[in-house]
């Protein structure tokens, strides 16, 4: 598989969802926040990251930011989804095998995609997760009237 092939996979995945794409990221507006979708490239190879980011509409600044400017952010490990292997273009998978794994992955992604809908959704996933697997910066901290150590 190729990088247009799955940037492709995803868009065919996300898109029912309601996400819109925009470069490596998707977008989905909500009423109180902006949910991204984002496939990070590493440096290192033709290795790709899933990451889910939330922006808090109150805070935004931009109609379009970029993924690395979020409020809070997941990625894909971060709920039990290790992609090292199917999100790995050099790895020699098929591509039946790699597009299994993305359904999956997707699959998994969904209630964290559900809550990341709302501040309301949001801050029911922190009682549930700890919140420091979401890397939330202080001024959304102080926004959602928590205090991470």
């Amino acid at each position: 598989m190729i990088k247009k092939e799955l940037f492709s996979y995803f868009n065919d995945k996300l898109k029912p969802l309601g996400f819109r794409k925009k470069g490596s990221s998707w977008y989905k507006e909500n009423p109180d926040t902006l949910v991204v979708y984002t496939l990070d490239k590493s440096r290192f190879g033709d290795v790709y990251y899933a990451e889910i980011s939330i922006f808090f509409k109150e805070l935004l600044t931009d109609s379009r930011p970029k993924f690395y400017k979020n409020n809070a952010s997941l990625r894909a490990e971060g709920f039990g989804e290790q992609t090292r292997e199917y999100l790995d273009l050099e790895n020699d998978i098929s591509n039946e095998e790699r597009k299994k794994r993305i359904d999956i992955l997707i699959e998994k992604s969904l209630p964290i995609i559900e809550s990341f809908g709302s501040v309301a959704g949001f801050k029911e996933l922190l009682t549930k997760y700890n919140p420091r697997i979401f890397a939330i910066d202080i001024e959304s901290q102080k926004y959602l009237g928590i205090h991470i150590d």
